[in-house]
């Protein structure tokens, strides 16, 4: 098909902020305007927010005051007039009000955002804020048709809507609208077939005739409009055939047939066809789709346009002859013809036709310059897309419907402010939208603007929307100025009023003194002096001349030596501390909470630091306002060792888990987002998931999708278990032969009675998403028979190894006797292929290919000399027979060699057992490819070529491919060995990496070591057993887990394998095989597993769980799904094709019907389904939630289950469920949130009684009716007279014989028992007895006495009583005056120190003051000011000294 289409770095300031675990490190010395970072710290304190979310906090309030200061594009646009404005973004609108602007302001802050300039009060009626807008002017809707039904035209088919509209465009402003595509039923469809018909297509040209007749038939069950015609092409030079040949002269490209319905006009003419011929492979196909596309002569309609392209070679364009089109340029034509293209042979065509035509695809023309369009498509079953996937539908039936959001917008005004025109359409197809695109370039009161107003300054500009836009030539707010006039150099020359000041308020000084820095640079060269102001340019530094780096690494490194000697005493600078550390204050806090806060002092660093001993200390390093360095610090009251976790990040980590966990569990639940039909859908949908069958278990308003559920979810919402449809999988052994334990010198078994692999045939049964796993067992059989081949080169450089391998047969049967006692061997030799330039052909060469005296045999490509024996001897006789040959190229031809030994079994006489080929040579070797070089170009085909023992096809087929050879050697077992010399053992290294169970031996240059090279390899690759699998079948995956030898283990690739294992060991394989999907059909497949270079293998069957076991009691055609309209299993309905609805009630042509959508308003609302689901078939399905806890429900969707009141953050407060956002509370509790409890257990008094009979219980707790009551069981009485009080007089006197009540003792006092007791110990508690009051009262001579009051079982009163009073002690009078008079002594001796401290200070800065004083006394020594002479003087004027 072809397709084609339409055309901060973050401040530094914050990579610094953390210098620690937990401590805030930033270093802002002092200055009048504090830093910003500091003007939100009052939210944050450090103490208790973790660092992470103080910078990302940090951060995003930068973001915001960045966004704030920098995104009002309005403002920073500087626009002119209103046009210019609205042009710069949607959210900008023009003032037109003239008295809108003070004294001062430019005309551009009449371009401001709406919601700014309704501050600035300009009126709504005075904003200029024009809106775009659309129009659709052709909104023919989509064609419903079914096949079968009236033919229509061509042109009565409508696939797209709408198919004209108009767009208003304002800057910044996009404007969306929605397309809708619906793969029209029964469509027409031209189809041109084009046939290369070139010698090598004689065979397709027999088939292509009876191509109409194929075509009409396949394509009747698409479209009943169906036109078919046929070309055919060759090539541009004319070229007649060879031989007896009967063709037609050569042409370029012939229209046999113009599209038509007539099919036997069609197979006439392809009838009459012949073929003919051309010089190049490539043919002339492009120039004949090119002519294809001229519409009158091939009778093209605009409908589906089909174009197969057949042929059996390449194509000529224009690199190849400057005559042939370009592959662009045939793209463009195809696609300004809406011909979509088909490169395939006859039986593909339909396939690949309902490829192209599930897929939709949509495209517009080019662009005008600033205009952007984006696309959103709502695809089949609910699939959306953004960007370039926005653009696309895919698996399209015929009759589906798709939809597409368009946004267009305008980043600018184009030219002139002309409309432009643009189209959309669907790939492929005809029809398309088009869109006129109108722009909104000025305001509408431009329209009034009065030209050469004498509001302009009398006529130099034109007076429009409140201002003047001035003429050319002409500046200022009333065009007052020419440009002339002003002085560009220093515009702000006319502002000034005072010197070194200028500003329209005379408030920006040109002064730079205040901008100097330290080292005498202004801005310490960090920024730009302004208004006597550094603007630090570097945003790193700030402080007012640009010197200060808070982020800067340093700060806390610079002065950690001196805290850490002025505080601890330790450090580097211990020693030197007092000359070296004196420059600063130092002030020790007992902990870190007690360390000044940005908010709280000057500016400074936070720092964290750790000594030799890995302790950390804390500081603060500051410069005051007074310039003053100082540091606060904090001795660690307990060492926090560096390895230590942060509390807090360990707190994060653990959230985030939650979180994460928590988050997994809501966002996973696969089954409810499938939205699945069916029981079948279900179930291959995951492992978890089941599928409710009961018929009641939908509730009013949810889908039948709901049905499926994870099972957890699915008992919850009382699906009972018998219900529930979750089938498993299973696995059966066939068979099960344990392996062969067999000791060597045991009776001789048959290889195929040797068992070295355990089990060897098993079924497994899959489910999707559930993996099923079993154990494979592997033991290496000792005595295992072996068949070594040797597999040698005899070019001439392998003369002297000839000599060694004569004996070869004996001595390795000797050697291989040690290991197995069933042994055989069998010897190849090769050399190369037997056709120039690997030989010489010369006659004389063929006989002897040896220079000299040399007597060789003829090359020949390769020769079976042996077949596999157990005869040594005649291995020796043979091999002592062979010659020598030669070649001349360098590598030789071994791989086809290895080719035939490995797929010629029968005439090698290869066994079921051990199969070693050793290849010996002493140079590299061709691969496919380079038989290109003697003209041979026909790939190796992997087949058995012998005759009589030796390769035929050499001077046929190509060398094999590596990939090939190994593919041929894993088939049938062969494990490889190299012998090659030293020189080329990187070479057979690489390629060893590349077959595997293959190893590399190091070859003497005569070949005297081959015998224990070949055992030393043999004995590496016997020892590895390495696993491997057939092709799997699509969505079915496989893990391997080995458990080897010593207990090692392995997964994934190294699961695969176990190493160094010997003679008799044991080793197995956990396999797991999973199936993701249910193929196609659901059919059974097989897969094989086998250890690499071993006959063994493993088969297993694969069943698939495609169906639950209730559809095969499905009724079709049920009278429950609506008269017949669908199937009736597993308690749902599915639908037949074209019927929607829980019960298939509806036809999918109503499903969009206003008549239906009211039965889904409720009470009339504008609401479909309350905004919670939609419309289907006049019956509301409710949507579905991500937490599959929460649903929606009722017939209009009204009902939820997650919005009920909550308690404690609990829903119905966890003591209910809710039913349509209602709660129903569980037995014993009431109220709207479930939080009322029915028990009174816990308003029972001491007295059993209900609140203690003063109130009433509600929801568990007393309601207190009498006021003077309170407590949890209206027991305490603070108001009242307590029991205390009121027994007090009586246990005074019965206890003691005082108080009031001595003399009335007997008659007033006896109603209790009294019981004296010796401590206070001794009174019972309330836990030993029955409820009691403990008392302490008091007597009148301030002693305390203590007793307890109680009403016993039996109802008597009992009091028992201290026997002791418990009086007060009198106070200590010595004491008291000591410490009076001491306390009056030593505060004297405080105020005599004070005072004499204060006289000494006193005295120091007087002498300082004075010694000042004297210092900067300057002695005048010279004449006195009063002193006048007494001599006069005076000049003789005419004295001319003479």
């Amino acid at each position: 098909m072809n397709s084609w289409g339409g055309t901060s770095q973050r401040p530094m300031c914050f990579q610094e902020l953390l210098k620690g675990d937990e401590t805030l490190v930033v270093f802002v010395p002092a200055v009048k305007d504090r830093s910003w970072m500091w003007r939100h710290q009052q939210y944050l304190r450090r103490t208790k927010m973790d660092l992470k979310l103080l910078l990302i906090s940090m951060l995003f309030g930068v973001i915001y005051s960045s966004g704030q200061q920098d995104g009002n594009e309005c403002i920073k646009a500087n626009v002119k007039s209103c046009g210019e404005c609205i042009q710069v973004g949607a959210k900008c609108g023009w003032c037109t009000d003239p008295g809108f602007l003070k004294q001062g302001e430019a005309t551009s802050t009449r371009c401001d955002e709406l919601e700014s300039l309704r501050k600035r009060e300009c009126g709504a009626a005075k904003i200029e804020y024009p809106q775009g807008s659309q129009r659709v002017l052709k909104n023919k809707p989509v064609t419903n048709r079914t096949n079968g039904a009236e033919k229509l035209k061509p042109e009565d088919n409508t696939q797209i809507q709408p198919q004209k509209l108009t767009l208003t465009l304002r800057s910044g402003e996009p404007q969306s609208f929605k397309l809708k595509f619906k793969r029209a039923e029964d469509y027409p469809i031209d189809l041109y077939y084009l046939i290369d018909l070139s010698f090598s297509m004689k065979d397709d040209l027999e088939n292509a005739k009876n191509l109409g007749t194929q075509i009409m038939l396949e394509y009747g069950k698409i479209t009943s409009n169906l036109r078919i015609g046929f070309g055919t092409t060759p090539a541009k030079l004319p070229n007649p055939c060879t031989g007896e040949q009967n063709c037609t002269s050569a042409f370029s490209f012939k229209n046999v047939l113009k599209l038509t319905s007539n099919v036997q006009e069609f197979s006439r003419l392809v009838e009459q066809q012949q073929i003919t011929d051309n010089l190049d492979s490539p043919d002339g196909g492009l120039d004949d789709i090119l002519l294809a596309m001229c519409a009158e002569d091939f009778g093209w309609r605009n409908v589906t346009r089909l174009l197969v392209f057949s042929t059996g070679t390449g194509f000529n364009f224009t690199r190849e002859r400057k005559e042939d089109p370009s592959i662009a340029h045939m793209v463009q034509k195809l696609r300004n013809n809406n011909i979509q293209t088909i490169f395939a042979v006859t039986e593909e065509v339909q396939s690949v036709y309902k490829s192209l035509s599930s897929e939709v695809i949509l495209e517009n023309s080019k662009l005008p310059d600033g205009v952007t369009i984006t696309y959103q498509s709502r695809c089949k079953n609910g699939v959306t897309g953004e960007g370039e996937m926005g653009r696309k539908c895919s698996n399209i039936s015929i009759g589906d419907e798709v939809s597409f959001t368009i946004s267009i917008t305008a980043k600018q005004c184009p030219k002139m402010g002309k409309s432009e025109t643009i189209k959309i359409k669907p790939l492929g197809f005809t029809e398309e939208v088009e869109i006129g695109l109108n722009f909104i370039c000025e305001c509408d009161c431009h329209k009034k603007g009065i030209k050469n107003s004498e509001i302009c300054h009398n006529g130099n500009g034109t007076y429009e929307c409140g201002a003047c836009r001035c003429n050319e030539g002409h500046v200022g707010r009333q065009c007052e100025c020419s440009t002339s006039e002003v002085n560009i150099d220093d515009p702000d020359e006319n502002c000034r009023r005072y010197a070194n000041w200028t500003g329209s308020a005379c408030d920006c000084s040109l002064e730079t003194t205040t901008c100097l820095a330290s080292n005498m640079q202004i801005c310490n060269g960090r920024g730009t002096c302004e208004c006597g102001t550094c603007k630090c340019t570097d945003p790193k530094f700030q402080d007012p001349t640009c010197e200060i780096c808070p982020t800067c690494p340093g700060v806390c490194e610079q002065h950690k030596e001196c805290v850490q000697c002025r505080a601890f005493g330790t450090g580097e600078k211990k020693d030197t501390c007092e000359r070296d550390c004196s420059y600063f204050n130092l002030i020790k806090v007992k902990d870190r909470d007690m360390l000044p806060e940005p908010v709280e002092a000057f500016s400074l660093a936070h720092c964290k630091e750790r000594d030799a001993n890995d302790c950390w200390f804390y500081y603060t390093y500051a410069v005051n306002n007074n310039k003053e360095p100082r540091i606060h610090t904090h001795v660690v009251s307990e060492i926090k060792r560096a390895k230590k976790m942060d509390l807090k990040l360990l707190l994060i980590s653990t959230l985030f888990g939650v979180i994460c966990y928590s988050s997994g569990q809501q966002d996973g639940n696969e089954c409810i987002k499938a939205n699945v039909k069916s029981c079948g859908e279900c179930i291959q949908v995951g492992a978890k998931c089941g599928w409710c069958t009961d018929p009641e278990f939908l509730k009013q308003g949810e889908a039948t999708s709901t049905r499926c559920d994870e099972l957890e979810s699915l008992r919850k919402r009382e699906c009972g278990a018998a219900k529930i449809e979750n089938p498993r999988g299973g696995q059966r052994v066939l068979k099960n032969k344990p392996v062969t334990n067999r000791n060597k010198g045991a009776e001789k078994l048959k290889p195929e009675d040797i068992t070295q692999i355990q089990p060897q045939k098993l079924t497994l049964t899959l489910r999707s998403g559930e993996p099923q796993s079993f154990k494979l067992k592997f033991k290496r059989a000792e005595d295992y028979p072996i068949d070594l081949y040797y597999l040698m080169d005899l070019s001439f450089s392998m003369k002297d190894d000839l000599e060694n391998v004569k004996n070869l047969g004996t001595q390795l049967m000797l050697e291989m006797a040690k290991i197995t006692s069933d042994f055989r061997i069998g010897f190849g030799s090769f050399v190369e292929k037997t056709v120039m330039p690997y030989i010489s052909t010369t006659p004389a060469k063929l006989l002897n290919p040896c220079t000299g005296d040399q007597n060789c045999t003829s090359p020949f490509s390769y020769k079976n000399v042996l077949k596999l024996t157990s005869n040594g001897q005649k291995f020796n006789t043979l091999v002592g027979q062979q010659q020598i040959s030669g070649n001349l190229d360098s590598p030789e031809g071994g791989f086809d060699a290895i080719m035939q030994v490995a797929v010629c079994g029968e005439d090698i006489g290869w066994r079921n057992v051990t199969r070693l080929l050793v290849f010996s040579t002493d140079a590299g070797f061709h691969f496919a490819g380079d038989g290109k070089l003697g003209g041979i170009v026909l790939p190796n085909d992997g087949k058995c070529h012998l005759e009589n023992n030796m390769y035929t096809m050499s001077h046929y087929y190509d060398y094999p491919s590596i990939a090939h050879l190994v593919q041929k050697l894993s088939d049938n077992n062969i494990q490889t060995i190299f012998a090659v010399t030293e020189e080329f053992q990187p070479v057979y290294k690489e390629l060893k990496n590349l077959i595997p169970k293959s190893a590399v031996g190091t070859l003497s240059a005569n070949s005297s070591n081959v015998i224990n090279l070949i055992i030393d390899a043999y004995n590496s690759l016997s020892s590895e057993v390495i696993l491997e699998n057939s092709k799997l079948p699509d969505g079915v995956t496989i893990t391997y887990q080995s458990r080897c030898k010593n207990g090692v283990t392995g997964e994934g690739e190294m699961g695969r394998k176990c190493s160094n294992i010997s003679i008799g060991d044991e080793v197995s394989f956990t396999i797991s095989i999973t199936a993701k999907q249910c193929p196609k059909m659901g059919k059974s497949e097989t897969i094989k597993i086998k250890p690499l270079g071993f006959t063994e293998e493993v088969e297993i069957g694969l069943n698939f769980i495609c169906e639950c076991d209730c559809h095969k009691k499905g009724i079709k055609n049920s009278e429950i799904c609506h008269n017949g309209n669908g199937t009736y299993e597993c308690g749902a309905c599915r639908c037949n094709e074209g019927r929607v609805g829980r019960q298939c009630e509806c036809s999918t042509n109503e499903v969009t019907s206003e008549d239906l959508d009211k039965n889904c308003r409720k009470d009339n609302g504008t609401d479909i389904c309350s905004n919670n689901g939609d419309c289907v078939c006049g019956t509301c399905e409710c949507k579905k939630r991500e937490n599959p806890e929460e649903r929606y429900s009722g017939k209009f969707c009204e009902c939820d289950n997650f919005n009920c009141d909550r308690s404690n953050n609990k829903l119905c407060g966890g003591h209910g469920r809710c039913e349509c956002r209602v709660c129903t509370c569980d037995a014993n509790w009431t109220g709207s949130a479930c939080d009322c409890s029915l028990e009174t257990t816990t308003c029972l008094a001491s007295n059993k009684q209900i609140c203690n009979g003063r109130g009433t219980c509600e929801c568990g707790t007393c309601k207190c009716t009498d006021p003077k009551f309170q407590g949890p069981t209206c027991e305490i009485c603070p108001t009242c007279p307590g029991v205390c009080t009121e027994h007090k007089e009586c246990v005074q006197c019965r206890a003691f014989g005082t108080g009031e009540k001595k003399d009335t003792c007997e008659r007033d006092c006896s109603y209790f028992n009294l019981i004296k007791v010796k401590d206070r110990d001794k009174l019972p508690q309330p836990v030993q007895t029955f409820p009691l009051t403990h008392c302490k009262e008091r007597d009148a001579n301030d002693c305390w006495f203590y007793y307890t009051y109680a009403v016993n079982n039996n109802t008597e009163k009992e009091v028992h009583v201290v026997e002791t009073l418990d009086c007060p002690a009198g106070p200590d009078i010595i004491p008291i005056v000591a410490g009076v008079v001491a306390g009056i002594v030593l505060i004297g001796l405080a105020l005599l120190l004070i005072w004499k401290l204060l006289m000494i200070i006193h005295d120091r800065r007087e002498f300082a003051k004075f010694e000042k004083e004297k210092m900067n006394a300057k002695w005048d020594t010279g004449e006195n000011p009063i002193y006048k002479s007494a001599v006069t003087t005076v000049v003789n004027p005419k004295y001319e000294g003479k």
